[in-house]
């Protein structure tokens, strides 16, 4: 892309990591593509670095993104939140799931939950968790 001429921003790193989701070491890769082209990552590229962790059932490290998040200067919101208790709710993580909702609601973050049952489903019978919702 650069050797065409084109300079990638957030938006073009982002796309890059909804299509490689399902594969945490290209998402981590990219996102030190990012870093190395002095590209800062905002909400949304954060929210995509957790749905990898989610859909490969990373819990803990897709846990640990809100420090990240918040050492760049970037406060989760609901959108992100819900995004997040989606995630675990679709892998079947309800203890998770539920910690994520009583930290939004602390946080006093407006997000629903409720238990649900069920896992999404993605490519070639991979597991896919909720998006970001804008």
């Amino acid at each position: 892309m650069r050797e065409a001429g084109v300079l990638p921003n957030e938006v073009t790193y982002n796309a890059l990591l909804d299509l490689h989701r399902f594969d945490v070491q290209e998402v981590l890769r990219l996102l030190d593509e990012m870093g190395a082209h002095s590209i800062q990552p905002c909400r949304i590229t954060f929210s995509k670095l957790a749905r990898a962790l989610w859909n490969a059932e990373q819990p803990s490290l897709a846990r640990g993104i809100v420090p990240q998040m918040e050492a760049a200067g970037i406060v989760p919101d609901a959108p992100f939140y819900r995004a997040q208790i989606a995630a675990a709710e679709s892998l079947g993580m309800h203890d998770d799931a539920e910690e994520l909702y009583h930290e939004a609601c602390g946080r006093g973050l407006e997000v629903s939950y409720s238990r649900s049952k069920g896992r999404g489903s993605g490519p070639s019978g991979t597991r896919e968790v909720p998006d970001y919702e804008y």
